[in-house]
């Protein structure tokens, strides 16, 4: 449960025209750390994720998870990083033997040997194992946010009381 705390600035005379100028400043800094934080985990992400081995028969270039990160950040400095590729989840999470089938056409088509196609009307797969390098990194990336998120909040605290200081003492 978080208890959520407002005060009216307004209120507080030159202190709180001195806070709410800092916000404004403080906001697109911590934009700025949230999207250096953003394209570090998506480096990362990158580099864990297996590439997919190409298809010599797709009739034309084909999409891969790896190539589908993405990361978003909003006015508040919230971010977000994210995969495109509808299959990403069980890159993590792993999946059990099923069977495959077409859905938009007659049969699926593979890279058989010899430079030639393979078509079935269905099949089993034995299913693949969780990717533990993508877990592990994306864990591993939570302590270096963390870490520099907490600088930044340091030196914005710092630089907002320097700020009031100066303008409370008489």
């Amino acid at each position: 449960m978080s208890i959520r705390y407002t005060i009216d600035t307004r209120a507080l005379g030159r202190v709180g025209t001195v806070i709410r100028a800092e916000q404004r400043r403080i906001n697109p800094e911590l934009r700025v750390v949230v999207q250096s934080i953003m394209l570090q985990a998506k480096s990362g992400m990158i580099a864990a994720t297996p590439r997919a081995q190409e298809d010599p028969f797709a009739p034309g270039p084909t999409t891969h998870a790896r190539d589908q990160w993405h990361y978003r950040t909003d006015q508040t400095g919230a971010g977000m990083l994210f995969n495109s590729a509808p299959y990403t989840p069980f890159l993590f999470t792993g999946t059990t033997a099923h069977f495959i089938a077409p859905l938009n056409a007659q049969a699926l088509r593979f890279g058989g040997g010899g430079g030639v196609p393979a078509f079935s009307k269905g099949h089993m797969v034995g299913g693949i194992r969780p990717n533990d390098k993508m877990v592990t990194t994306l864990a591993s990336m939570a302590p270096l946010a963390e870490r520099e998120l907490k600088v930044a909040g340091l030196k914005a605290t710092v630089h907002m009381h320097n700020a009031i200081k100066a303008v409370s003492v008489p």
